[in-house]
């Protein structure tokens, strides 16, 4: 998740650093969107890490339901904001990446230890 979170921070810069280029060509504001996007991105997986790395229920729940969100998100932003000509050949297999990424760490986070690792803490951390 930390990879992810900086992933994102790396986006963001980047974004920030053709801001200029990217307004002469008047996208100023798909940059300026870019920016958002990957910081936000940048703080959601920052907490998602944070809340897995603490055995938090939470941290797990959180992370379900970004992964989903931020692959949607990375679709949304592929089908209105990028412009390649081979787009539209790279989509099936992209498709197929993007749903692989989703069932593995799903896959990983509702694995039997794993749910009871979380659900461990969470009944010992509230008798705290």
């Amino acid at each position: 998740m930390l990879l992810l979170a900086a992933w994102n921070v790396w986006r963001a810069i980047l974004a920030a650093q053709r801001y200029e280029f990217m307004r002469d060509l008047n996208v100023g504001t798909p940059a300026i969107l870019l920016i958002v996007i990957g910081a936000a991105w940048a703080i959601g997986f920052a907490i998602a890490a944070f809340g897995l790395w603490r055995l938090r229920s939470w941290g797990r729940h959180w992370m379900l339901i970004a992964i989903v969100l931020y692959q949607l998100n990375l679709w949304i932003e592929r089908l209105t904001l990028e412009r390649a000509s081979y787009e539209l050949l790279t989509r099936p297999a992209d498709l197929a990446v993007s749903l692989l990424i989703i069932i593995a760490i799903w896959g990983f986070l509702f694995l039997p230890k794993i749910r009871r690792v979380f659900e461990t803490h969470r009944v010992t951390h509230n008798m705290e």
